[in-house]
């Protein structure tokens, strides 16, 4: 009675709030009631509603607080500059974390490993250090298993999108809040370049200020990032970095899309648990989970056809081209931004050039009709990608 009384009363005012000058934190917190009162819907009253109502609150109100001391007590991560940031932008299971880990296996640029993304503030690593250490040394560091798709561990290096997560500004929110099962779409955080000016502008400045503190920790100057579903705030990010470099990985939807889904099914059984999810409520977060898809290879392919996505900001990479040859297309993308290529980066290029060939993934993905889909549904929803990139329409 209490929750409800809280939400609906802030429910109440919010409804005339206006969302042009809406702020970051306002955005945030009316996105975690609206989590709250899907997981309550869900779930009823258990450790899921404690998970998302206090435990998701307090970590991010901590995150605020010593984000907050950094500029007391490492007040140099505002005076580090930033120069031609690289961004790996693509459909999620198109490649990227492969070109990703192959341009960052060394070391030699500024990356995140997981723990540095939930716990982005100079100030609180250094008291959690010890602690993060430990975990590491004893292999009980594993946050998502191998099975589930994504091998996430704190001493891993991931996927930068994760730093939105305390804005409520990645599609990573909604399957780790429990928005995913709200009745409502959550258009607004995917769709994020058709945010009001001052929600972007805020968001970038919050994004800005991790990227430099991790400039400061790494002790790096070029940033090299993996970022999927900023492919939907590409305009925005070049906005603030205009001398940034985007790398667009392509790969067929007949691919990416099954993996993709069946992946977002596999986090939510391993976050909210297999039998508790009713299969109506899962399979609708799932169909609006494909129609995102398809908006993120609309949305990138409109900004190339129109120019919007300059040639000189964005070089493309199939997903096909690099399993051929791993080691010349990271040396084209390594040209086009720039990057130096040290001799011992080139060595682990190649060994995992060996690896590639070699792989084979450690989850299986499910049939698209498990999801009610066809690869008929796919071919006719996403045809102007087989047209463009010659991609075989069968599976």
């Amino acid at each position: 009675m209490i929750l409800k009384n809280i939400t609906g009363n802030w429910f109440s005012k919010a409804r005339t709030f206006d969302k042009e000058n809406e702020s970051l934190n306002h955005f945030w917190w009316r996105h975690h009631l609206l989590s709250i009162q899907a997981v309550k819907r869900t779930f009823g009253l258990g450790l899921g509603l404690v998970k998302v109502s206090i435990l998701h609150t307090l970590w991010r109100g901590i995150i605020m607080l010593f984000m907050q001391l950094d500029k007391v007590f490492y007040p140099a991560w505002s005076r580090t500059t930033i120069d031609r940031p690289v961004f790996i932008i693509g459909h999620p299971r198109s490649g990227t974390t492969m070109l990703h880990r192959s341009l960052t296996s060394t070391g030699d640029f500024v990356v995140f490993k997981f723990w540095h993304l939930v716990f982005p503030s100079l100030t609180l690593r250094r008291l959690l250090n010890p602690l993060i250490s430990y975990l590491i040394r004893h292999g009980k560091d594993v946050i998502v298993p191998k099975e589930v798709g994504h091998f996430a561990a704190l001493g891993e290096v991931d996927e930068e999108d994760f730093l939105f997560l305390f804005q409520a500004l990645t599609q990573f929110y909604p399957p780790l809040s429990g928005l995913a099962f709200a009745e409502k779409d959550f258009d607004e955080m995917v769709f994020c370049d058709a945010l009001p000016a001052k929600l972007r502008r805020q968001s970038m400045a919050w994004f800005d200020g991790c990227i430099r503190r991790q400039m400061l920790f790494t002790g790096r100057k070029r940033i090299v990032t993996k970022m999927n579903y900023s492919a939907m705030r590409v305009r925005t990010l070049l906005e603030t970095y205009p001398d940034a470099r985007i790398v667009y990985v392509v790969r067929s939807p007949l691919d990416t899309i099954p993996s993709h889904l069946s992946l977002h099914q596999n986090v939510c059984y391993h976050q909210w648990g297999k039998d508790r999810i009713p299969p109506a409520v899962l399979n609708r977060y799932i169909l609006r989970r494909y129609k995102h898809n398809v908006s993120l290879y609309q949305y990138v392919e409109d900004l190339l056809a129109t120019g919007a996505l300059p040639s000189s900001k964005v070089i493309t990479i199939q997903y096909e081209d690099m399993m051929n040859d791993l080691e010349a297309e990271v040396a084209r993308v390594a040209t086009f931004c720039e990057l130096d290529i040290s001799d011992s980066l080139r060595h682990s290029i190649a060994d995992q050039a060996g690896v590639q060939r070699g792989y084979k993934r450690d989850h299986n993905n499910q049939k698209l009709e498990n999801f009610g889909l066809t690869s008929a549904d796919i071919v006719r929803d996403l045809s102007f990608i087989f047209d463009r990139y010659g991609f075989d329409r069968e599976v």
